[in-house]
């Protein structure tokens, strides 16, 4: 299941690829916003659908775009970053990605089964799309994980290409020196 560090380590991870570390180190919180709505008690309601959440961000890329043009990349990324959360959370969970459109949360429950015969390795994948009715009421307890071992995993993981990253950069640049 993806935890909260597992969203912020990857949102962090792939928001590296474009923009500097410390800019990356706070755009990956919108990797997390999506899970914002544990604070009403109400997981996976209406910030994980794709359309609800696109008019805001669509509204505030056409607003800077004409007063900073430079933001654009970290409003587009920021956005990308959202939808991947939610993404990612359509492979563990009933989630309504396409709410009010269709009022139904998805689960894609995804099976690669290996066959070994006499002719060799046979893959059958098996994808299937589960529709839930939505149910954005409120819940006494919400219990999840903070942390996992998948969060574990994927927080090393990217601690330790971005330190290997930042090592290589620190050794070019010693070699440029000479």
């Amino acid at each position: 299941m993806p935890d909260i560090v597992t969203h912020y380590a990857f949102s962090l991870l792939l928001s590296s690829r474009f923009v500097r570390l410390r800019y990356a180190l706070v755009l990956a919180f919108m990797g997390v916003l999506p899970d914002i709505d544990v604070v009403f008690r109400v997981h996976r309601s209406l910030t994980h659908s794709l359309v609800l959440t696109a008019v805001p961000f669509l509204l505030v890329l056409v607003t800077l775009r004409h007063a900073k043009p430079g933001c654009n990349t970290f409003v587009l990324l920021g956005m990308a970053l959202y939808d991947i959360h939610i993404l990612m959370d359509l492979f563990i969970a009933p989630t309504p990605i396409l709410w009010p459109l269709i009022n139904a949360s998805m689960t894609l429950n995804v099976e690669i089964y290996a066959i070994l015969n006499s002719q060799g390795l046979e893959l059958a994948p098996k994808l299937t799309l589960i529709n839930t009715p939505c149910d954005f009421t409120q819940k006494p307890l919400l219990g999840g994980a903070l942390l996992s071992t998948t969060g574990v995993i994927t927080a090393v993981t990217t601690i330790s290409i971005l330190s290997i990253e930042w090592l290589l950069s620190r050794k070019r640049l010693s070699n440029e020196e000479l």
